[in-house]
């Protein structure tokens, strides 16, 4: 080992693995700037090992880094991917293309959208049949969804969006993508990524300012797999949504995007 070689650790490389899929670096960029092959380079980010000392900063700014993480940092995100790893809803689609918080985000989303169908369906189902989720005392689903169309949200709806949901879940199984082809599934992605907001706001300030720091943490992560941000914008601004758009309701559960 010479001495121009910067050592990093087991948990150390771990983490740089799950900084640079946060932040769209392929490990083919970091071997070749560390002087590697890029199977060394993707042993190195399991293992550990010793990286040239002039190859550091560069790495650092790849990854959008002041500095490299501490010990204790490292395996604060260490304990979180492998307890995250353990669920069922693990999407390791979206971890390996677009890292850890999408994947803690989609797997926290998921769990409180789920408890909120569940709750508004039970309530709706207390009502007359055309009743709606405005009608409702409270209601988290409604607060996130475009409130042009209030008054479509009745217990028909909220039940296909459980199915949507649960297809969304189902795709981590078989391996499938995460596109989105319909209105509905883009709407259903952007409703899990607000929702897990109250996962991250559950943990700990010190957790929470952690993982800020040490990870790209945002809840854009959908905008990615839609490739746009049309969605929000015709149905989460001013905007006024014709009868004839794509985005009006009655086109939403149909096939349009990606076909």
């Amino acid at each position: 080992m010479l001495n121009s070689d910067f050592i990093i650790s087991k948990s150390l490389a771990n983490y740089i693995h799950h900084r640079r899929l946060e932040v769209g670096v392929s490990s083919t960029d970091l071997a070749e700037i560390s002087n590697m092959s890029k199977s060394d380079w993707e042993s190195f980010e399991k293992n550990g090992g010793a990286i040239p000392l002039n190859s550091k900063d560069i790495i650092l700014d790849l990854l959008f880094l002041e500095r490299f993480p501490k010990e204790k940092e490292c395996d604060f995100i260490d304990k979180l991917f492998e307890e995250a790893k353990e669920n069922k809803l693990w999407p390791e689609k979206i971890y390996q293309t677009m890292g850890l918080t999408p994947a803690l985000s989609f797997i926290a989303g998921c769990e409180i959208l789920s408890d909120d169908i569940n709750n508004d369906l039970e309530e709706l189902s207390k009502l007359p049949k055309e009743s709606h989720l405005g009608q409702l005392d409270t209601s988290l689903l409604l607060s996130l969804l475009p409130q042009q169309f209030i008054t479509k949200y009745d217990y028909e709806f909220v039940y296909k969006l459980s199915k949507v949901l649960a297809q969304y879940t189902s795709r981590n199984k078989v391996g499938s993508p995460y596109t989105a082809h319909s209105v509905i599934e883009e709407i259903c992605l952007y409703l899990i990524a607000k929702e897990s907001i109250l996962y991250f706001e559950s943990l700990d300030e010190n957790s929470h300012l952690q993982l800020k720091e040490l990870l790209d943490y945002n809840d854009e992560w959908p905008f990615d797999i839609f490739d746009d941000m049309d969605s929000y914008t015709f149905l989460y601004t001013d905007i006024y949504i014709e009868e004839d758009s794509l985005y009006h309701f009655k086109n939403w559960f149909v096939p349009q995007f990606y076909l």
